[in-house]
């Protein structure tokens, strides 16, 4: 399968992302998300509203300059409220912030021991 990347297997750091996918997969975080997808999944009509509203959140927010108008916010804030009164939304909502923040985690662990210009950013 060619994805587009390169991959010379027996690179160092070909073998620790490697380590670090299965570490990753074997998570609680990981866990949590997979285990209350396949039960979201199980609900297609449900599913559909919670992917939209994920899909609406995710353009919201990285749209132009990731500025969100305020109507904006408030249409997906009472979205997510009506949403959320679902224990299995709700559940799968927190759980996909949680696997978010673990990979913040691990990126930020990774990029704060190089010395990457990002000052292109500002």
């Amino acid at each position: 399968m060619n994805d587009g990347y390169v991959r010379i297997e027996d690179r160092e750091t070909d073998r620790i992302a490697k380590q670090l996918s299965e570490a990753i997969a074997r998570s609680d975080e990981y866990t949590a998300y997979r285990s209350a997808l396949e039960e979201l999944q199980l609900k297609p009509e449900l599913y559909e509203q919670v992917n939209s509203l994920r899909r609406q959140n995710f353009l919201s927010q990285n749209g132009e300059d990731g500025i969100m108008p305020y109507e904006e916010y408030q249409k997906l804030s009472v979205m997510s409220r009506n949403l959320r009164v679902n224990p299995l939304v709700s559940r799968f909502l927190d759980a996909e912030v949680g696997l978010g923040r673990l990979m913040q985690d691990i990126n930020r662990n990774i990029i704060s021991g190089i010395d990457f210009d990002s000052d292109f950013l500002n």
